[in-house]
């Protein structure tokens, strides 16, 4: 699994055309005062929700999706998300920009890389197994770190 850099919603694909999509309608109208804005993205969230359809729902729209669909509730003395989630054995794939303090952030932890790759893209890998966390620039392993567990940082 990858994940794109944080704050940088234009390198997903669907996200764009979705804003593309919503700007498209929204800017066409003029608004002038906040309760006109409130009532113009409630409209927007109903539009969104009955007009755009979605690939990966066989191009189909949420709501033509959610009329198939009955609501499910848990029982009330439901628990089981209060228990630590099991971790599965693999690797997740981050790519980050390193910041120009030489850090980049992956899951709330805040790791060194290093000043000389500011503004640079690396690959950092977190392999499961072993809790580290391989950062790669342009294929070449320059740092590794143990993955800190909750609670811990490393900065």
């Amino acid at each position: 699994m990858t994940y794109i850099p944080e704050h940088e919603p234009w390198r997903n694909g669907s996200i764009e055309h979705f804003n593309g999509w919503l700007q498209e309608r929204l800017l066409t109208i003029p608004l002038h005062s906040p309760s006109q804005v409130r009532r113009e993205l409630a409209a927007m969230m109903d539009t969104c929700f009955r007009e755009q359809i979605h690939p990966d729902l066989n191009f189909q729209t949420t709501a033509q999706v959610r009329q198939n669909l009955s609501p499910r509730t848990l029982p009330h003395n439901f628990r089981r998300h209060l228990q630590p989630l099991p971790v599965t054995i693999g690797r997740v794939t981050f790519i980050r920009r390193i910041r120009q303090s030489g850090r980049i952030t992956i899951l709330a932890a805040k790791f060194a890389v290093g000043k000389r790759f500011a503004h640079q893209y690396v690959a950092a890998i977190l392999y499961t197994r072993m809790m580290i966390i391989k950062v790669h620039f342009h294929g070449h392993l320059i740092k590794q770190f143990d993955f800190p567990f909750v609670g811990k940082h490393l900065l």
